[in-house]
């Protein structure tokens, strides 16, 4: 019995809807289209300003302050202070703009240190060079007026040849210290010559005399 109830009333229903006018449910249908169209244009429209400005705050936010950021750090030099501010960014721009402040200074304070150790040891290596260069000079001196003195010259000439040419020696090595000093300043001048290095490994050789005479050694150039 419940059975052919539910069937009656559903055929009273089958019935009613076929009685209905369907221009009203196209008129209705038209409307829903309209309706649901309007909405995707509308959400369509909101999704492109919403992510225009978006895009435009991550440029200003994000990107510009990067690009600014990157620019500023190409142009920085050793010893130069680390001029880039912004205050329209990220914290983490700002917080790797804070990083790279205090590595700059660091690194700053440091080559102040170089420059001026560096400066320290080329006076310190003037005035050592010519402070040597003086004493060089003095015993340059002496020995000359010795050599005019002394009664036994000429069997003390082989000698005396020594002592003139580690003399030389020493005034080379003082003359390079001193360019030393010239070549760190920016203030020395290079001129390269010729030399014959046969006459330059013979002169050594023959300083050295007393040293490997003494020591028993044979010494064939």
């Amino acid at each position: 019995r419940e059975r052919k109830e539910k069937y009656d009333s559903m055929v009273d229903v089958l019935g009613f809807l076929s009685d209905i006018d369907t221009t009203e449910i196209e008129r209705w249908r038209a409307q829903t289209e309209r309706k649901n169209l309007t909405a995707i244009f509308v959400l369509l429209c909101t999704g492109i300003a919403g992510c225009g400005i978006l895009g435009i705050v991550l440029y200003f936010y994000i990107i510009k302050p990067v690009l600014e950021f990157q620019a500023n750090a190409q142009r920085w030099s050793l010893g130069a202070d680390w001029q880039y501010q912004k205050t329209f960014a990220s914290p983490e721009i700002q917080s790797l703009n804070a990083l790279m402040k205090d590595v700059t200074d660091r690194l700053n304070r440091e080559y102040r240190n170089k420059c001026d150790l560096a400066d320290f040891k080329t006076q310190l290596v003037s005035m050592v060079g010519h402070e040597f260069n003086n004493s060089l000079s003095i015993i340059s001196t002496a020995r000359a007026l010795l050599k005019e003195r002394d009664g036994k010259a000429e069997e003390n000439a082989e000698l005396y040849r020594i002592i003139e040419g580690h003399s030389d020696i020493l005034g080379v090595s003082i003359k390079n210290l001193l360019n030393l000093g010239r070549l760190e300043s920016g203030k020395l001048a290079v001129s390269r010559q010729k030399i014959a290095i046969n006459q330059i490994i013979q002169r050594s050789v023959g300083l050295l005399e007393l040293l490997w005479q003494e020591k028993q050694v044979a010494v064939h150039l």
